[in-house]
């Protein structure tokens, strides 16, 4: 799994733009 700087805000991020890990 690739998990940025910002797991916190790259995941909510990730599951708005439809990429969750």
């Amino acid at each position: 799994e690739d998990v940025p700087a910002v797991p916190l805000m790259y995941g909510i991020r990730a599951e708005k733009s439809g990429v969750s890990r």
